[in-house]
């Protein structure tokens, strides 16, 4: 069937929760194109969508902080999304979390910020292939 997961993480137990939902108000969901939308969600109500259970089965959500000392995680990732998240982070800070994030991505794995996070004065070992996406080389 799949052969992949994916883990979302917050510090928020809130957003966890409403990850784990899944439910969108039609606003949020603009730049969805049509054709996904029907395929991916099902109207719930109140001018609401929900992800449709086959895809929410494969997301686990948990509540992580990025600056903990230890990360818990067993196996390495392929993809790392870390949008919107540096700026809450002192320099030093930021380039911990990065740093870590690449510890914990396979070869040739992908680390995707948003295109206002540059890892260009961090000191790390990413390469970048294009704004916002870095790739751990081996």
């Amino acid at each position: 069937m799949n052969n992949f997961q994916i883990l979302g993480t917050d510090i928020n137990a809130h957003v966890i929760r409403h990850a784990e939902l899944g439910i969108y108000h039609s606003d949020r969901m603009n730049d969805i194109p049509p054709a996904l939308k029907e395929k991916y969600f099902k109207a719930v109500g109140m001018n609401q969508y929900q992800i449709l259970p086959e895809l929410r089965q494969i997301c686990t959500f948990r509540r992580f902080n990025l600056q903990s000392e230890e990360w818990p995680f067993r196996n390495k990732f392929h993809v790392s999304f870390c949008r919107n998240v540096l700026y809450y982070f002192q320099k030093q800070q930021q380039n911990q979390v990065i740093n870590k994030i690449y510890d914990h991505i396979s070869p040739q794995g992908y680390l995707i910020t948003s295109v206002t996070e540059s890892l260009s004065q961090m000191i790390t070992p990413w390469v970048m292939l294009r704004p916002a996406i870095y790739q751990k080389q081996v």
